[in-house]
């Protein structure tokens, strides 16, 4: 789970989902700064590690978090602070 959340791409993507709505792969791709391939390669495996839901409508795909332990993991990692190093 750290592993998912850790790397800084999908960090970026989950973050986008704080405001509890769902996005389209584009659009998550465009807040990551990255290609359409890349964010189609971390949502798979966001999705594989049960953190995402994945609706179609039309043409679209729309992901979402799994739910609020999600968001409470995301807050109380964000909450961790290093010290020492």
């Amino acid at each position: 789970m750290a592993h998912l959340i850790g790397e800084p791409v999908r960090s970026v993507m989950l973050i986008s989902w704080a405001d509890g709505g769902s996005w389209p792969a584009g659009a998550l791709a465009e807040a990551a700064g990255v290609t359409a391939q890349t964010a189609s390669a971390h949502l798979a495996k966001l999705l594989d590690g049960g953190l995402l839901t994945a609706q179609r409508q039309g043409r679209h795909r729309y992901y979402r978090l799994a739910g609020p332990h999600v968001v409470n993991a995301l807050e109380s990692l964000a909450g961790v602070r290093v010290i020492g190093v």
